[in-house]
């Protein structure tokens, strides 16, 4: 097992000052901001007559002004090091919208196009950007949704909630993060600890994380960059 440092912080994403407060935190620490992962997120989804303004203002908020707030916030410190990683979490639903599902699919589009547009604008920095759409995971969001069903329905059990919920997907049941991630069993856990291990920034040649990632997940990763230049040697990526 390898060590290291970490640093906690609670931040409000919809909160400029407070984002730009936290990266400068990060920065002060570590001397650098290498990779972004904006994870955050709600789930809130109706049919569209029965979406209001303030549902789709919070969930606009949350899902594409906090990620743009945050790598706005990153990406001065990621272009000053010639490198950078930003990952972006959306759902399949920004893609291809399932009906009652407004308005995450509504900002989730937002947030893949946003994508797309930074990985051309900043693939000449050579930092890449690019979006996982991630579908239903088992989740303390998702018991809470169940627990609601519940008080309508005593005898829905949660392995039953669970089925209906993954009738529709490809996979045809819903991925549990303590069995599989993104419902790839080992391959799952193999991406985990990609996206986790601090070495991420140290490869060599960022184009085999992406080939890497699409061969882990296949259509659930939406590669929007896959052009930009091999990022100049870290000190001490000498003895790597």
């Amino acid at each position: 097992a390898g060590s290291g440092e970490v640093l906690a912080l609670s931040c409000d994403v919809t909160d400029r000052d407070a984002v730009n407060a936290s990266v400068q935190q990060v920065v002060d620490r570590w001397g650098r901001l290498d990779i972004l992962v904006n994870n955050a997120g709600t789930s809130s989804a109706a049919r569209f007559d029965a979406m209001t303004t303030e549902m789709l203002t919070i969930d606009l908020q949350i899902k594409v002004y906090g990620a743009m707030h945050c790598a706005q916030a990153a990406l001065p410190h990621m272009q000053k090091a010639k490198w950078g990683r930003i990952i972006n979490i959306t759902t399949p639903g920004g893609k291809a919208a399932p009906g009652g599902s407004l308005p995450t699919s509504l900002s989730r589009a937002a947030g893949i196009a946003m994508t797309k547009a930074m990985s051309k604008d900043y693939a000449p920095d050579n930092i890449l950007v690019n979006t996982v759409c991630v579908s239903l995971t088992k989740s303390g969001q998702q018991r809470k949704r169940y627990e609601t069903l519940k008080k309508d329905d005593p005898s829905l059990t949660l392995d039953a909630f669970y089925e209906q919920a993954g009738a529709n997907l490809p996979l045809g049941r819903v991925a549990g993060v303590g069995q599989d991630l993104f419902g790839l069993g080992d391959r799952g856990l193999l991406l985990a600890l990609v996206l986790g291990i601090e070495r991420l920034r140290r490869l060599a040649q960022p184009h085999r994380l992406l080939e890497l990632l699409a061969d882990l997940v296949g259509p659930a990763v939406e590669c929007a960059a896959d052009h930009a230049p091999d990022r100049p040697p870290h000190r001490g990526d000498e003895n790597d």
